[in-house]
Order: structure tokens, then sequence, then C-alpha cells
């Protein structure tokens, strides 16, 4: 976002959560490079979920945008990841390009399985679901928010695209989560974690992030290796980024890549 911002002359303003860090790293360095103004808010906390645009955290982004205002702008109010039926739109291409290729040919998948934080993208994929006919479950792994929280916002966000676009779907009745891998701030991976992530990369030449992704393959090879049938024959994990991420974990990921 900041990116886009710089290059079409628009001001991009952040509510960050926790305090402002002594060095920037990761996602924080590259906005402030790009320009961003970033704005700490310590009383919200490190804990990525859907309520920084919603019941505690709404007064933080209606402050903000209400500072622009007076300084004559008017404020475009992005929510935390994205995560609205807006933002959701993309997840449900998402769902349309994997019915496309299983269409000329792909392997179905019995389960697609997704790293969840505030859940804009698991409501997207199920919306894609019934929009595109994609087969298979659709199941998320809650990184940082409890999963009953995460429940909760994807089902506001596919009720609100239903009311707001006019599709012909339902709310889901049962949203399949992988719960139990949360954690949150500059210490939310703990050492496994960090070795399925170093080990992932000298297999398959694949980066994941120790707060974000990581914690989402975790889950699902920790939820095979209980019980291999659990998600089906075939399962497809999404890649939702975050590999900036990776370099504030640099210290620890260090000694494990001796």
């Amino acid at each position: 976002m900041a990116a886009v911002a710089a290059r079409l002359g628009l001001h991009a303003v952040l509510a960050i959560r926790g305090e402002r860090p002594v060095v920037y790293d990761g996602n924080l360095l590259l906005a402030r490079l790009l320009g961003a103004d970033t704005r700490y808010h310590p009383d919200i906390g490190p804990e990525l979920g859907p309520e920084l645009a919603v019941g505690s955290g709404a007064g933080v982004m209606e402050a903000l945008a209400a500072e622009v205002r007076a300084r004559g702008g008017r404020p475009y109010v992005i929510p935390e990841s994205g995560a609205c039926e807006l933002g959701a739109l993309g997840y449900i291409e998402c769902a349309v390009e994997l019915s496309e290729q299983i269409h000329h040919g792909a392997p179905r998948f019995d389960t697609i399985v997704i790293t969840s934080g505030s859940g804009g993208s698991h409501a997207g994929l199920l919306m894609g679901k019934q929009l595109a006919g994609l087969p298979g479950e659709i199941v998320s792994v809650p990184a940082t928010a409890p999963a009953e929280r995460v429940r909760e916002a994807i089902v506001r966000t596919v009720g609100a695209a239903i009311q707001r676009f006019g599709f012909a779907i339902e709310v889901p009745k049962a949203i399949h989560l992988l719960d139990g891998y949360q954690g949150a701030g500059p210490a939310a991976a703990t050492d496994e974690e960090l070795a399925v992530i170093v080990a992932l990369a000298r297999e398959e030449g694949l980066l994941l992030d120790p707060v974000y992704t990581g914690k989402g393959f975790r889950g699902l090879v920790e939820t095979l290796a209980r019980d291999p049938k659990a998600l089906g024959q075939r399962v497809c994990f999404i890649h939702t980024g975050g590999l900036f991420g990776l370099f504030p974990f640099g210290d620890r990921l260090s000694r494990l890549a001796q």
C-alpha cells in the first residue's frame, strides 16, 4: 500500500500496533523507505486480528481519518490487512484462478489450507468456493487472534460482501480452523516453528515467515502427522506472503542456519 501511494503521489498514514522500535526492520523498514507516515499505538498491542478497524480499534482509524480531513485531505481508510468485503474480492479471484487451473488439468484438491490473521483471505476463498465452484474444503490456521474471533470476522466479512455486492451465496454454517498455533509480538515464533522454516527452505527452496505463514504451515504439518488422512489425499497450501517478516528473527535464524 505504501509503495502504491508513493507511485501515485498519495500520502500514506499507517496505524502500527505496539511501541515504536529502536531500529526499523521488515515491512516497517520498507514502509518508512517508501515515505509512509507511521503512527504507533502501544495500547492496541501486537496481536494481529480483525479489531483495528472495528470494535476497540475503530477509534484509532477514525482519529487518523479526522486528522487527515483537518489538514484538508480526503482519507480512504483501509482496514487491517485489507480484511473487509472489498479486500476479500482478491481471494475470490484466487479461487477463480484455482478453479480455472483445475478445469485445464491441474490436480483437484481435497483441502486448501491458508494462514489466517484477520480472516479476510479465508472469507474470500469461502465465497469463491461457491461462486467459482472451487472444490474441496477451505481450512485456515489462525496465526495470532483467537480462533473464535477469526471465525466471527469471517462470518461478518462474507455477510457484508453478500449485502454490498449482491452475491447469490450463503454464509457457510461451518468454518474450519486449525487452532492452537497463535503467537504475538517479536517472540511469536517458537524454536519448533523456526526449525520448520529452515527445513522447508533447504528441502524445497520455499521461504515462510515466522509470525504468519510459518505458523500456518506448522499447523498443516502437525495435523497431518497426527492423522495423514485428516485433510484428504491432496492438500494445497497457499503461501500468502510475509517474506520480510524473516529478518527481525535474524539472530535466532542465524543460529539455526549454522
